[in-house]
């Protein structure tokens, strides 16, 4: 594709300049501009290094003996890469982001309104309720605080009571139409998930983080955290949620850079370092996004130059 745009661009600029008996005098055209849109054109397309294949198969390779799955996703250059990302988990609170995703939707379409608030009752207290459990039973909590309650420090009692609100069969019905498999019912809150299943929760998420809208805001003010963030290193910061429950530990995110990508990750380390494997697989996975795009740009540039030279 990119190679059809560029020629595209190379017929039209020989067609422009050999149509003029003196190419020096033609006032309105600028070989610095045409080569900056030919590299702009070039960087709007999707590319895909000849050595990408290789170090994916590597990475796959160093963690096919691992106790995790994940799955990588970038779409503006659309290409994707997992490791048992069909192996079920118990999916613990990424529960949550799919019931903050379906309140934010709701509130886009107007069905709902995210200052209408909930009364909290003494059947919602849970454990693991940093905001809730500072809470009087009787208090109305409006819904946009309950998704930043159950999205940044994963508020349990918070989730209880968004769970109560949506319904089972609202929310199995959202999560089909995401292709998600969510095994929750009356008693089972949080369910099972893969790690293609935490995918397709955050391109939901991204598609919401892309409308620059309130409920946007919303949802990227709630996910800037680094509660139990595994994602994060150095200075590469991740929009994330967590689940977390006996030997289940995962953590899903977006680089929500301009060129984002999503990786959702699964692991059996809950009772381990789990912190300091999410973190060394999310920098690999980085290294491997940062390489192609770093060709990209080289690629393009050298398309650049040959109208500059």
């Amino acid at each position: 594709m990119i190679f059809l745009k560029v020629l595209f661009f190379l017929v039209l600029f020989f067609f422009l300049a050999f149509s003029f008996c003196n190419f020096q005098k033609v006032k309105f055209f600028s070989t610095s501009s045409f080569s900056q849109q030919v590299y702009d054109t070039c960087m709007e397309d999707s590319y895909k290094s000849d050595l990408l294949d290789k170090k994916i198969n590597d990475l796959i390779q160093e963690y096919s003996n691992s106790f995790l799955s994940f799955s990588f996703y970038e779409p503006y250059n659309n290409y994707s890469y997992d490791l048992q990302e069909n192996k079920l988990y118990y999916g613990a609170s990424l529960i949550k982001l799919l019931e903050a995703n379906f309140l934010l939707q709701e509130s886009l379409n107007g069905n709902i309104s995210l200052s209408e608030k909930l009364s909290f009752c003494s059947k919602h207290i849970m454990p693991h309720s940093l905001f809730m459990e500072n809470k009087s039973v009787g208090e109305e909590i409006s819904l946009s605080d309950l998704i930043y309650y159950s999205l940044s420090l994963s508020d349990n009692s918070a989730h209880e009571m968004i769970f109560e609100y949506i319904g089972v069969d609202h929310l199995k019905s959202y999560a089909q139409q995401l292709g998600v498999t969510l095994s929750i019912n009356d008693i089972e809150h949080f369910g099972n998930l893969t790690a293609n299943d935490g995918m397709k929760i955050l391109q939901e998420t991204y598609r919401i983080l892309s409308k620059n809208t309130i409920e946007s805001n919303i949802l990227k003010n709630a996910l800037s955290n680094d509660y139990y963030n595994s994602l994060n290193f150095l200075d590469i910061p991740f929009l994330h949620k967590y689940g977390l429950y006996d030997d289940y530990y995962h953590d899903i995110g977006i680089y929500f850079d301009e060129v984002p990508y999503m990786i959702s990750i699964f692991t059996l380390a809950g009772n381990s370092d789990y912190f300091h494997l999410v973190q060394d697989l999310s920098q690999k996975i980085y290294d491997i996004y940062l390489f192609n795009l770093q060709e990209k740009r080289s690629y393009c540039f050298q398309l650049k130059k040959i109208f500059l030279d």
